[in-house]
């Protein structure tokens, strides 16, 4: 969310509190969950880092 919060690049995001985008979020969280094959938590990673975790997780 404070990811976000600034981002104005993202249209449906515009108009809507931060309550609005959180329960957006909730609802769609289940078809996150359902399509992704790996879940990779990146709270307090650097994008490095994230990638670096990718990377070893596709065994590149």
């Amino acid at each position: 969310m404070e990811r976000l919060a600034d981002d104005d690049t993202r249209p449906i995001l515009r108009s809507k509190t931060l309550m609005e985008v959180a329960a957006l979020w909730r609802n769609r969280l289940p078809k996150y969950d359902a399509a992704a094959s790996h879940v990779i938590a990146t709270d307090n990673k650097t994008a490095v880092e994230v990638a670096t975790e990718i990377r070893d997780l596709l065994g590149e």
